[in-house]
């Protein structure tokens, strides 16, 4: 057994080490169900929903004052037509309590204290009756308007409104008109601060014709208008009032455009 090397027994080959096989990863979890996708496609839907809601809303909260203005316009200019050859001594209209509203109404307050009372005037929940009796021209500010025979609140939205303790038109005494004074332009009584004496203003009613000359533009606190225009005169004066500054919506004041009767023309029916 010496005589052999130990070439006769080779050592049997060394094995290599077995590579244990990659383990896969473990699958990926399974994507939400389809509940969640539809929750989100439903917020989704919502909220642009939501957005275009408040585009719209803001649109018309932009164009409402127009549209408001455009409805009021076309009423008085149907009233003017009907009233322009005077087939009656009055034209009537039927105003509902929130038909041809004015933007901020509530604000330009023409009431001034208990003994005139405007805003208040007819608050109804039924149509009011409207008659309208003459109309008022004046050159200076481009203004055609139709007269209604009270100031209340719902004549003062197509037309002005003569106060019905006044005087009338063309006799003694303050005939007392009130208005609007608007925030757009030429509306109303708007530009009547540009009045000045010498300028005309005419009134036309079924059977006259009423010109009034300027000769007074006044500025006071609604404290004193009642005083104001029930002041006497031995003349047959015209007061137009409407609310000023055009910077507050509330129209901390009064403004008065006085004038005296210069002109008394008959009209034939």
């Amino acid at each position: 057994m010496d005589e052999y090397t130990r070439q006769d027994y080779p050592e049997p080959p060394k094995q290599r080490p077995v590579k244990k096989p990659l383990q896969k990863a473990s699958p990926a979890p399974a994507r939400p169900p389809q509940r969640r996708k539809k929750k989100r496609r439903a917020s989704n839907v919502l909220l642009n929903l939501l957005i275009i809601a408040l585009i719209l809303a803001g649109v018309y909260l932009l164009l409402r004052p127009r549209i408001m203005n455009y409805f009021q316009d076309k009423k008085t200019d149907e009233v003017l037509s009907e009233m322009e050859d005077f087939k009656e001594p009055v034209y009537t209209l039927m105003i509902g309590p929130d038909d041809f509203k004015v933007e901020g109404e509530e604000l330009e307050d023409l009431g001034y204290s208990d003994e005139v009372e405007i805003a208040e005037a007819d608050i109804s929940p039924d149509p009011v009756q409207v008659n309208m009796y003459a109309t008022i021209n004046i050159p200076k500010i481009d203004l055609v308007m139709p007269v209604a025979d009270e100031a209340t609140l719902h004549s003062l939205r197509v037309s002005v409104g003569h106060w019905s303790p006044g005087a009338k038109l063309g006799e003694k005494g303050n005939a007392v008109v009130f208005g609007h004074r608007m925030y757009v332009y030429g509306r109303h009584f708007h530009r009547l601060h540009e009045m000045e004496p010498g300028d005309q203003i005419r009134f036309t009613t079924y059977d006259a014709v009423y010109v009034y000359e300027v000769d007074e533009q006044r500025v006071i606190t609604p404290e004193q208008l009642y005083g104001t225009i029930t002041a006497p005169t031995d003349e047959a004066r015209i007061i137009l009032v409407t609310c000023t500054p055009l910077t507050n919506p509330r129209g901390t004041h009064r403004l008065l455009v006085f004038g005296r009767l210069v002109e008394t023309k008959p009209i034939e029916r």
